[in-house]
């Protein structure tokens, strides 16, 4: 009978536990994502969270980058544009900036605003360090530049427009809102899952000028 007793009492406690269960704090959620997506700072505590290993993202995300300007710059070395990847990092780091409002919160559902002022590679200061580039390089050009001289000289100055675009571009002036949306996670009620996942990387990545 007490066993009996016992095994309901049990249950009962384990039913109010599960039932208690719920994700980490939103906003707690949202900082993690920055720091370890955009900004590849360890940050361990996404794996509580979202059941993401920061290790892996934060490569991914770096050979990635390295990848698509490898495929616009074949000539480039692994290890110039991994370098040239960590300098963009640096630079990122130091002008950019974010806020992340939580406009709602429950323990199954969560909605954030992440206000960004990423690279403005649009600015104007940027646009006439590039056109100079341009300007110097026309000036190399000659009657009897064969063709291989012209798209060394293109390749070599179309690299430095993005170098310049990447490494001297100011933060933007005006915030880009970017919304996050967090489901809590069906199968483990102690993580979010991210509603839209591709759309809302996408944009994030964008929001920072990336």
């Amino acid at each position: 009978m007490k066993k009996s007793f016992f095994l309901v009492i049990f249950g009962v406690i384990f039913l109010m536990l599960a039932g208690c269960k719920q994700p980490e704090d939103a906003k707690q959620a949202g900082e993690a994502l920055i720091q370890s997506y955009i900004y590849e700072e360890s940050t361990p505590e996404l794996k509580a969270i979202f059941g993401i290993d920061d290790t892996s993202m934060i490569k991914e995300n770096q050979n990635t980058f390295v990848t698509s300007i490898q495929n616009q710059f074949p000539e480039k070395s692994k290890s110039d544009l991994e370098s040239f990847q960590q300098k963009v990092q640096k630079h990122l780091k130091k002008v950019s900036s974010y806020t992340i409002k939580v406009e709602n919160e429950s323990k199954e559902a969560a909605t954030l605003e992440i206000g960004v002022k990423g690279l403005d590679t649009d600015d104007e200061s940027v646009d006439n360090q590039i056109n100079k580039l341009i300007a110097e390089t026309e000036s190399k050009v000659k009657a009897d530049s064969s063709e291989a001289e012209l798209d060394a000289m293109i390749n070599e100055v179309s690299y430095k427009g993005l170098e310049t675009m990447y490494l001297e571009s100011p933060a933007e002036e005006k915030a880009v809102t970017v919304k996050l949306e967090l489901k809590q996670n069906p199968d483990d009620k102690e993580k979010w899952q991210i509603v839209n996942e591709d759309v809302f990387f996408k944009n994030i990545y964008e929001a920072f000028g990336l």
